[in-house]
């Protein structure tokens, strides 16, 4: 009974399976008295000491292997390897009950160390490489304690096994994510996988389901910012282009898609962002409305109204952004707003012209230009090149008015 005390019963045996204290210190006394024995002249006793030993260092590695010491954890580990193999080699090959426990614990504590090596290093091919040899280890003793009916020990085992798995595709990810994020979001779901079997049988494992949740809502919602991007910059040339319609529509599935992104978010500040964006994106869907009832459908009222509420809606987007956005993205933002207040002003002007009042107009124009080329700075300091290009479009149509005017006043 006393040996398999020192297996995973060993909890059982003394209650509360989170009082490592109590089994160190069981374990401990076990120890001293082996090795009193051991001094009397029974070396056996002395020898089993060894297995004792083994089981103290394994017990201390893992305390801080989850307390996220990783340097003592490998130096336990390796003082249990130690131990257990002077156990194993003192003994001969006797293959007995405690010679099988021994060579279990032994495939334990060497798959522990290469996990443990592994969360010291940097390069993820490494990484991935000591997580499968790790995963090995654990299999291997899933097999072993299975072909002994020992049910258990090989449930625990397996907890280890789903463990090195979900670390290994965790990392697969992390190498796939530059290259295709569709890969990489098959790898975390696999890892997100493994972690929750591991989890659920050692509530130890939970920590690491939770970053694996984590990161494939990120990956996700990087995804999704991904086509959200794409989609506005289709609407933007849809406008350039004259074809409102299709960037009315365009421009709604990008507000869609920032919206999920945001509700996927944990980040305050990105949350925030996320949530101005698709905010700025109500403002292009009124540009776009006052874009075809300005080229289009000659409703300058109309137009002059919808550029309004674009501006409005944009000073909205900034106000959300306030100081977690980064100084291009709020020039970027800054430059629509300025880009519709712009328009605002010249379809004003264009009114004015058409009921002959020239004078008026001709101010509206100037401050037109004017107020065009500040949103074209501030396009240039956002790197904003859709608005920079409507910018400068519209001067020139300011200039164009000008003309006009200097020659019809006359």
């Amino acid at each position: 009974m006393l040996l398999w005390d020192l297996t995973e019963r060993i909890p059982k045996v003394l209650g509360d399976e989170t009082d490592y204290g109590a089994i160190l210190a069981y374990l401990n006394k076990l120890t001293d008295k082996l090795l009193q024995e051991g001094m009397e002249g029974n070396v056996e006793r002395k020898v089993l000491s060894y297995f004792v030993q083994g089981q103290s260092s394994l017990i201390q590695a893992e305390q801080a292997f989850f307390d996220k010491q990783m340097e003592a954890a490998q130096e336990h580990f390796d003082e249990a390897r130690r131990k257990l193999t002077l156990f194993l080699n003192s003994r001969g090959n006797r293959n007995d009950l405690v010679d099988f426990l021994a060579k279990q614990y032994l495939r334990r504590v060497e798959g522990m160390l290469f996990i443990t090596k592994a969360a010291i290093i940097d390069d993820p091919l490494a990484k991935m490489s000591f997580y499968s040899e790790g995963l090995k280890r654990f299999n291997e003793e899933v097999t072993n304690y299975t072909q002994r009916s020992e049910t258990y020990a090989a449930y625990v085992a397996f907890s280890r096994a789903a463990f090195a798995e979900g670390l290994y595709w965790f990392y697969r990810g992390e190498t796939e994510r530059e290259r295709s994020t569709s890969n990489a979001k098959k790898s975390l779901m696999k890892s997100k996988g493994s972690f929750r079997k591991a989890a659920f049988i050692d509530r130890r494992f939970a920590p690491y389901l939770e970053v694996a949740s984590e990161e494939l809502d990120l990956l996700t919602q990087e995804r999704i910012i991904a086509k959200a991007d794409e989609t506005w910059t289709k609407s933007l040339l849809a406008i350039d282009k004259g074809d409102y319609d299709e960037a009315l529509k365009l421009s709604k599935r990008a507000k869609m898609l920032y919206n999920r992104a945001a509700e996927l978010s944990s980040d305050v500040s990105k949350k925030r962002i996320l949530i101005a964006t698709s905010t700025i994106l109500d403002a292009a869907y009124y540009e776009a409305l006052g874009n075809l009832a300005f080229r289009e459908l000659n409703q300058l009222e109309k137009a002059k109204e919808h550029f309004s509420r674009a501006e409005a809606t944009a000073d909205k987007a900034l106000g959300m952004v306030g100081h977690f956005g980064s100084v291009a993205l709020k020039a970027g933002f800054e430059a629509e707003r300025t880009y519709y207040k712009a328009m605002t002003i010249l379809i004003e002007g264009i009114i004015m012209f058409d009921n002959q009042q020239y004078e008026v107009a001709e101010k509206l124009f100037i401050e037109a230009m004017e107020t065009f080329k500040s949103a074209e700075s501030l396009a240039k300091k956002g790197e904003n090149d859709i608005i920079l290009q409507f910018c400068h479009q519209a001067i020139n149509d300011c200039r164009g008015y000008l003309e006009l005017c200097n020659i019809l006043a006359q």
